[in-house]
């Protein structure tokens, strides 16, 4: 297994840990979930982020984002319409939206990591195959001959 591999991996793993982490979370009793910032929204876009951003990196392939990008959205909504009927938690739209914009913000910066890396490697890539002598800026150079 190379290092791409062992990332990709590390990537899916920690991803799927994310969603079961979140699922956990969402299911306690509202005394016993712990807050970590001050506005209950944030957590939501913050976590969904998080897990979005991993499992797109590790799950990279244009119909497993698609799947991705519909999957945690209802996710999102599942657990929201548990939370109805778990004593001090309440199910709101707004958490509902959080948590989907925090997914779909997630798949868009892997996209968009995943093309700046990947503009970088052509870069590279296209950069090596010119030849240490080749001329630069188009000026060809000729050997002067010397006077005598």
């Amino acid at each position: 297994m190379n290092a791409a591999n062992s990332i990709l991996s590390f990537c899916r793993y920690l991803g799927l840990g994310a969603l079961i982490a979140i699922g956990v979370l969402s299911e306690v009793p509202g005394g016993l979930r712990p807050h970590i910032f001050a506005v209950s929204q944030l957590e939501h876009f913050v976590a969904y982020f998080a897990a979005a951003l991993l499992l797109a990196l590790g799950f990279w392939n244009r119909r497993k984002l698609l799947l991705l990008s519909s999957a945690l959205p209802i996710y999102a909504a599942v657990l929201e319409i548990t939370q109805m009927f778990i004593p001090g938690r309440s199910s709101e739209f707004i958490d509902f939206f959080a948590s989907s914009g925090g997914a779909c913000a997630g798949i868009l910066s892997a996209w968009l990591l995943y093309s700046a890396c990947r503009l970088t490697v052509v870069r590279k890539a296209f950069l090596s195959r010119v030849s240490p002598r080749a001329p630069r800026h188009g000026k060809v150079l000729t050997k002067v001959p010397s006077s005598q």
